[in-house]
This record gives C-alpha cells, structure tokens and sequence, in this order.
C-alpha cells in the first residue's frame, strides 16, 4: 500500500510543479513590460547594462567593474542597488546574480558581451514573439 500512496504522491507533486510552471511563465509573460523597466531603471548606463548581463553569480564585482568599463565603486553601488531593488541577489560573497534571469532583447550590449549562456538561460532568453526581430534566432549574437 505504501508503494501506491509514494507513487500517488509523485504524480501529484509533478502535476503541481507543472502547473507551478504554468503559472510562472503566465507571470513572467504578464510582468514582462514592468520588469522590462525596472531593469531599465536599475542600468541606467551602458556600463551598468553590461554589468546586468554579465552579473552570473560567478564573477567578483570588481572583475565585473573591469569587464563593464566601470570604476569599481559605481560598480558597487550598482549591486547596492540591485540587491535592495531585489533584482540581484549575492548567493556567493562578492559575486553578483540576477535575480530575475531576463535581459531586454533590444540592449545593443548583449552583442558587445560575451557571455557564456547560463544553463537554462535558452529558455528564458526566447525572443518575444510580438516583436519580429531578424536578430539570431537565440537572442544571442
């Protein structure tokens, strides 16, 4: 019996997590333009844009400061302000990740930095379907 209670929950807690899914990429797609702006907000230079796409969680400030062309205390206060705007978190000590996995498409940076893609990054970087951009079919250049 305990077989068939064990695989009754696993059916369910896939259900679940599928609808969760669901549910998340309708949230996404819904608060696109807003988060859209927030970003916009947040990098407010091209600097601070390059430092958005580059931020992997994986790289010190100061290294991403080198990479973006900024002094490293505006690259400081950008991550201050990234992380109260709850946009960028420090999993690691010093090492910067968006919070939100999603850089607009139409930033001409993205084709300046060359970043590795993050794992799963393909899914989150699919171009807006509203929008008809001749650009590479990945988001990426």
């Amino acid at each position: 019996m305990s077989g068939m209670a064990t695989d009754d929950s696993l059916t369910l807690l896939r259900e679940i997590k599928t609808t969760l899914k669901t549910v998340q990429r309708i949230l996404e797609i819904q608060s696109r333009p807003a988060l859209k702006a927030e970003i916009n907000a947040l990098a407010s230079s091209s600097g601070r844009r390059k430092m958005w796409i580059l931020s992997d969680g994986e790289t010190k400030t100061a290294d991403l400061a080198k990479k973006s062309g900024l002094k490293v205390r505006a690259a400081e206060y950008f991550v201050e302000d990234g992380v109260r705007a709850g946009l960028l978190a420090l999993p690691s000590r010093g090492c910067p990740k968006r919070a939100i996995d999603f850089i607009p498409e139409d930033w001409e940076e993205l084709s300046m930095v060359k970043e590795k893609p993050a794992p799963g990054a393909e899914a989150e970087q699919q171009p807006d379907p509203s929008k008809d951009s001749g650009g590479a079919p990945d988001g990426q250049s």
